[in-house]
């Protein structure tokens, strides 16, 4: 008669048991984590240190990649135009939206449907967003220079000259901006307290004076986190500049991510390519300390 050789059982700690059912929810997500983001930044780190071309690596250089990244004339050129449009695009997405944000608050005619036309960019391809620009910003058949011409005004060169190809990107981000942020500072709005409002105007206070003394400090977290996320979004810009400009003319509108993609795609230099990105996002982690630093004082 065969003996039956029990095996003994797996000992889970009783914090285990507990936690075993968000163990297994959070699995999926932290393994599309570690694959999609963790793995490929620590990725990048180890080609940052290597000459690395479309044959493999040719041995491991160290900082020399970084010290190229310090002496590049062009990175740092596109590094100030993204930072230009960062900062327009977003202080005029985000100014736009707190303004329409006021509009949409109040019962105006028409605001049901201004609220569903508004979110329209958003849910759209960006690619697409910057194509119907494009057919807008045509020098000859374009409808912004069909309005200026029908004023008796000349035709300006949207993205054909470099004075103006970058201020024309900034409109194209500073339009989505707005498609983005104005929910988030209708709902901000929707929470500020309407005592402080009914006080003030007992006190006297007009209404440019209650939203610069109430309005604008109840909403200021939600501003800063609005200003984070744009100035994050904005370095990250390439579907406009592919659609509008190519990065031109005279090299106006080259962003950093261009650069990278130029470096990496087009010149195969994957190792430098690399070291110019996580010189980039170093560059956006001192960013973003700074206006959280500057937003606790």
């Amino acid at each position: 008669m065969g003996q039956v050789i029990f095996q003994p059982r797996v000992a889970l700690s009783p914090r285990v048991r507990r936690n075993l059912a968000a163990y297994l929810f959070i699995g999926p997500a932290l393994f599309l984590l570690v694959l999609f983001n963790i793995w490929p930044a620590l990725y990048t780190a180890w080609l940052s240190l290597q000459d690395y071309g479309i044959l493999g690596s040719n041995g491991f250089v160290g900082l020399r990649n970084y010290v190229h990244v310090i002496g590049d004339g062009l990175f740092w050129h596109s590094l100030l135009v993204t930072s230009v449009y960062a900062a327009g695009s977003a202080a005029l997405g985000l100014a736009g939206a707190l303004g329409l944000a006021v509009l949409v608050t109040r019962k105006l005619p028409f605001m049901g449907w201004f609220r569903v036309l508004y979110f329209v960019p958003s849910v759209t391809s960006l690619f697409v967003n910057a194509t119907i620009f494009s057919w807008m910003m045509d020098y000859n058949l374009g409808l912004f220079n069909y309005w200026l011409t029908s004023l008796h005004w000349q035709r300006i060169p949207w993205v054909q000259q470099a004075s103006w190809a970058l201020f024309s990107i900034i409109l194209v981000g500073a339009w989505g901006g707005v498609s983005y942020n104005l929910p988030i500072y209708a709902a901000a709005l929707g929470s500020v307290n309407r005592d402080l409002y009914e006080a003030a105007a007992l006190d006297g206070a007009n209404g440019w004076q209650r939203f610069w003394s109430i309005t604008l400090p109840a909403i200021a977290p939600i501003t800063r986190y609005t200003v984070i996320l744009a100035i994050i979004g904005s370095f990250q810009l390439i579907a406009s500049i592919d659609a509008l400009t190519g990065g031109g003319p005279e090299n106006a509108t080259a962003v950093t991510i261009a650069y990278i993609r130029l470096q990496g795609w087009e010149f195969l230099h994957f190792g430098y390519a690399s070291a110019v990105t996580l010189f980039l996002l170093v560059f956006l982690l001192v960013v973003t300390w700074l206006q959280l630093r500057s937003g606790r004082e």
